[in-house]
């Protein structure tokens, strides 16, 4: 080590170079590297979807569902395979292993899928694809005249003018995925009442196959001629209602020809479905730009926002253009919370360690921490990561963790320049003392950080990237403290090194202010070697004579600390309700309810939210910044970035963006119990659910599954009714939800026995119908970028009407026609609108939310499972259980991260045995590990915060540098008996000596986080816990360490005896004398 740092020292201008260059190479990574709120990935779940138009759930679940479950139950690799059954198609999700190859099991799947020989005729072309958590950049709406009731006119100018906006968006340099969302498909629909086909003797499959015959585009061939080649074709296809309309269709009996549009009506519309948006009461289009895995967040979302300024004055009179959903406002306030912070730090670690060093130790000290971000910015542009909400993350917590290998460091070689030494020898002599235990800290911190790598579930996904962050600040700012630090401080005030020079010569404005706090520093010096000596040395002299009583005390101080969360004093709440840009409510009609009691349900939620702004507006604030009402669909919510479109008829939406947090008095959750409250019942509803858009994981607070068999569903009904009722008695739940409920009315048929005599199939009865009410579909047209269905069907107000349902007619054998009821009976029942499936069971999801403020969900699901459960499947035997939602996630999430920490502990264990060359001085390290507790728990309970995950990691932080301290501690003890002083002495002389740097590394870890503790943004919410872990973590377990560790060790001595101590002593001599006279020493020993 001696040998390295000297010829660092005599190497300073190359080090100064790599120094300069790490600089520039980290602030152009800084710029180059993309910036996201959250890291994309692809998860490990393989998503099969297959579309059946048309079809039931019950029709989905047996002629879907059932035949891919079966077909891929076998595929190594799945650990959980979910199906949903719904209306018109089937999909099935499966969740895989974290240790498989998903590409494999992917192509594997697919293979399995296209082997199923017996998917229902009408169903389409299955679909298999991994899914990619990706999210929207930002938002662009289109915004119409408002109306009471949007025009068919204005329905076409608002979808013309948002597909030209499309199209202006991805001309810009940086978008390239823009689309629509929400927006209806187009459609041509050819409408022939059942009088007329009766009249001419048609039926619907036989115009649509008349249509197909005329519409047509087909190759005819080549011409080769002796001078050239000519392409045949033939070319009748047309694309627009207006001419399929003028297609030929029959010829009368008199030769005259008659068209499509001569006996029926050509609708070049939209689909037949009842959806739209408005934007506080305006219709709407939104169009959603995306982001791709190139592509920088902010770069995109300025030159979107920067589009619709200028674009919105061009569109029509009563058009606007407005954005939301902007991802990258959360990007932007995390970068300004790491710089404010950041900086804010830089300059108290700066005065602190002026305070109590000097000036010149102070910066060079401090160049640790730009110097080792800007070299993390280069690592991550080199493994292909981004700046997001995570890195970013790291950077704050390793901010003040960063300098303290640099201040072991340099306090040493401070204090071998009172001993009298030169700069150059006490630069030597200072590194190589204690550079072998500082490797060792970071080596240790590092492995601290290293199970983050294999935590399991899309929460590993998410914290991937903040160990390498880490590890990289971590090992970059090692060596840095190791080989250019010293090069800096070996060099006095009247030093000739050019380098040196520069910097004094710039630094000499600020002289002035250098020569203040030096002042201040050896008043602060004096200071602290009076609280030293006159307070911590008889406390240590105190210890040191109880030793027993001491390390009980401590035991004691933390058996009461864990007995505090254990009695719910500071809950446990790993994923907490975080305060949101973004409130949404869902409400949910039976299947098959009218479109225009959703319109009134959501109007009603939307006058709500109005009224709880107007309220505060009285106060003189605003909270809500924009309100979007939908009716036909509702966007449910995954995952960070992750949601999914659910439509029906009997679905709507209220999505309301308020105001940014540090603008308004009251939090998101108060925002929702109010508009909850004004909201008030909405008569006839299924469902009604408030909730807000968060930071973080998806998941319920409170989600399992009942699972049985399809025989046994009224069991599983009935049990999940009995376990909501359960719920309810609870406090502070609500939003207690399943996804099982009713679906629309279905008339089923079945044919009768005379049927089959007049020559009728059950085909020809089920085409029939659905040709009636689907209608039956001609081709698909492409028309520019999109695919248009042109369809067969009855005219609009007889598909809408029961009372046309008598009037089908079926062709017998004989050429009659029948009407339905005489070839069929007829049923009414109501299936369910859903049907669900976990590992080929059908399963039902329960799910609530919880008021942490009135009780905790974790509390809530142990009595559950401990007390209630048992006896709920004793009651419904063929009933079972899965929990799900945020349970699930950290049960899988803390498991690994369990294993992992084990599994870092015991190599943390194998590294320090080979640094103290003993079995047991690791255990003295180790042992300290747990105090660190004490301080964060009693910080988290002052504060009346709750443990959430980041509490956890600024516990592992926390870890490090409690690591940290007792191995420079254990040490520096080793070094002392070495030299050849007493036990005592040697105890008492470490605390003396290394009270300075272990109280310094704290002092700058809180330092450099505590402009955290005083945040009021709405990114703070997130790092507050972490930065209180470390913060009040470090208060205590400084003196903690300072105290227990020297008593720690001398219960060690005690029991291994004072004698080890000195042969390990002599041993080091005798290696230090000659082979003679070693050799007659040996001797003499053994005589």
């Amino acid at each position: 080590m001696r040998d390295l740092v000297r010829w660092a020292i005599r190497n300073t201008p190359a080090m100064n170079m790599i120094m300069i260059c790490v600089i520039l190479v980290g602030l152009i990574s800084f710029v180059t590297l993309r910036r996201e709120t959250f890291p994309e990935f692809e998860l490990e779940i393989v998503l099969v979807t297959v579309p059946y138009p048309g079809a039931s759930p019950e029709e989905v679940e047996s002629g879907i569902c059932e035949k891919i479950e079966e077909a891929v139950k076998d595929t190594v690799g799945i650990k959980k395979m979910t199906s949903v059954a719904n209306n018109d198609y089937g999909a099935v999700i499966l969740e895989l292993n974290a240790d498989v190859d998903a590409q494999r099991v992917l192509n594997e799947v697919r293979g399995d899928v296209e082997r199923i020989p017996s998917f229902p005729l009408l169903a389409e072309d299955p679909e298999v694809q991994q899914i990619t958590l990706r999210e929207s950049a930002i938002t662009v709406g289109v915004l119409g005249p408002e109306t009471d009731q949007p025009s068919p006119e204005l329905e076409w100018r608002l979808r013309d003018l948002a597909e030209e906006i499309r199209v202006e968006l991805l001309a810009l340099p940086n978008v390239s995925q823009a689309e629509l969302s929400g927006a209806k498909d187009y459609q041509i629909d050819i409408e022939i009442a059942e009088d007329t086909l009766r009249r001419f003797g048609l039926t619907l499959k036989q115009v649509s196959q008349i249509v197909r015959d005329e519409n047509l585009e087909m190759p005819g061939g080549l011409i080769r001629t002796a001078s050239q080649e000519v392409l045949v074709r033939g070319e009748n296809k047309r694309d627009i209602g207006r001419e399929i309309a003028k297609l030929p269709l029959i010829k009368t009996v008199d030769g005259v020809v008659l068209s499509v549009g001569d006996l029926g009506t050509v609708r070049d519309d939209f689909d037949d479905v009842t959806s739209f948006q408005r934007v506080d009461g305006r219709p709407t289009i939104a169009i959603s730009v995306n982001r791709t895995a190139q592509e920088d967040l902010i770069v995109i979302t300025d030159e979107v926002k920067q589009f619709v300024k200028e674009r919105t004055d061009l569109v029509p009179e009563g058009f606007s253009l407005v954005t939301w959903g902007d991802q990258s406002e959360e990007v932007s306030d995390r970068l300004n919370t790491l710089t404010s912070n950041g900086w804010q730090g830089l300059v108290l670690v700066l005065i602190i360690l002026a305070l109590f060093m000097n000036t010149r130790l102070a910066f060079w000290v401090s160049m640790g921490i730009p110097i080792s971000m800007l070299g993390a910015c280069a690592t991550l542009l080199y493994f292909g990561e981004t700046l997001n909400m995570l890195t970013m993350f790291s950077f704050l917590m390793a901010l003040g963790i960063v300098v303290d290998d640099a201040i072991v460091i340099g306090e040493n070689i401070y204090a071998h320049r009172e001993m009298g030494k030169s700069f150059h020898r006490a630069a030597i002599d200072g590194t190589a003392e204690v550079l072998p235990s500082v490797a060792m800290s970071i080596a240790t911190t590092v492995l601290a950080f290293v199970p983050m790598f294999f935590v399991a579930g899309v929460m590993g996904k998410f914290m991937a990237v903040m160990p390498l962050a880490m590890i990289a600040i971590l090992v970059i700012s090692l060596l840095e403290a190791a080989f250019i630090l010293p090069c800096h401080l070996a060099h006095g005030d009247d030093s000739d090194d050019p380098f040196n020079n520069m910097i004094d010569f710039f630094a000499y404005p600020f002289r002035p202010i250098g020569a203040v706090i030096n002042k201040v520093g050896e008043f602060a010096s004096a200071r602290l070697d009076w609280f030293v000596e006159r307070i911590y040395q008889p406390g240590l002299r105190f210890s040191l004579g109880n030793p027993v009583t001491v390390v009980t005390l401590a035991v004691a101080i933390l058996a009461v600390s864990i007995s505090v969360v254990y009695a719910g004093f500071v809950p446990l709440n790993l994923m907490p309700s975080l305060d949101s840009k973004t409130i949404v409510a869902n409400v949910a009609f039976p299947d098959g309810t009218p479109a225009s009691l959703a319109d009134e349900a959501t109007q009603q939620i939307e006058a709500a939210i109005r009224e709880v702004n107007a309220k505060h507006e009285e106060g003189g604030e605003t909270v809500v910044q924009l309100i979007r009402r939908n009716v036909g669909f509702a966007q449910l919510r995954q995952g960070p970035g992750q949601t999914t479109d659910q439509f029906g008829s009997h679905l709507g939406s209220v999505v309301v963006r308020l105001t940014s947090p540090g603008l308004r008095s009251v939090s998101s959750t108060q925002i929702v119990d109010e508009w909850r409250e004004a909201t008030g019942a909405i008569v006839g509803s299924d469902s009604l659910v408030f909730d807000s858009q968060e930071i973080g994981p998806g998941g319920k607070q409170i989600e399992f599954k009942l699972l049985t068999t399809p025989s046994n569903m009224s069991r599983l009904e009935e049990a999940v009714e009995e376990v909501k009722a359960e719920l309810a008695k609870s406090a502070g739940v609500y939003d207690i939800e399943d996804d099982s409920s009713p679906g629309k009315m279905e008339l089923r048929l079945r044919m009768k026995e005379n049927a089959k005599a007049m020559n009728v199939s059950e085909r020809d009865l089920a085409e029939t119908i659905r040709a009636t009410y689907y209608g039956d579909e001609v081709m698909r047209l492409q028309r520019g970028r999109h695919e248009v269905k042109l369809m067969v069907r009855y005219p609009r107000e007889d598909r809408r009407s029961l009372a046309e349902f008598d009037q089908i007619r079926i062709r017998t054998g004989d050429g009659s026609e029948r009407p339905i009821t005489e070839l069929a009976h007829v049923e009414i029942v109501r299936p369910l609108s859903e049907i669900n499936r976990l590992d080929q069971k059908r399963s039902i999801t329960v799910s609530a939310n919880v008021n942490q403020r009135l009780a905790n969900s974790n509390a809530i699901i142990e009595n559950l499972k401990t007390e209630y459960v048992p006896e709920l499947l004793k009651k419904y035997p063929g009933v079972s259980i899965r929990w799900e939602g945020q349970k699930e996630q950290q049960s899988e999430s803390l498991g690994s991260l369990l294993i992992g920490t084990l599994v870092a502990m015991m190599a943390m264990y194998v590294l320090l045995t080979i640094e103290f060359n003993s079995y047991f001085q690791p255990l003295i390290v180790m042992i300290a590990i747990p105090f660190g507790l004490i301080g964060a728990i009693a910080g988290h309970l002052l504060l009346g915060l709750e443990l959430t995950l980041f509490s956890f990691f600024g516990l592992v932080a926390l870890c490090g540098v409690v690591v940290n301290d007792s191995i420079v501690l254990v040490d520096f003890i080793n070094h002392r008996l070495r030299d050849g002083l007493t036990l005592y002495d040697a105890l008492m002389d470490t605390g003396r000596r290394r009270f300075r740097p272990v109280l310094l590394t704290s002092i700058t870890t809180i330092a450099g986080l505590t402009p955290l503790l005083f945040e009021t943004s709405l990114q703070a919410q997130v790092l507050i816990p972490m930065a209180v872990s470390l913060c009040f973590g470090l208060m205590a377990s400084t003196f903690l360490v300072l105290y227990l560790v020297p008593v720690l060790y001398l219960i060690y001595a005690y029991l291994g005896g004072q004698r080890l101590h000195q042969e390990e002593e002599d041993e080091d001599d005798l290696e230090e004398l000659p082979p003679v006279q070693r050799e007659e020493l040996v001797a003499a020993d053994l005589d």
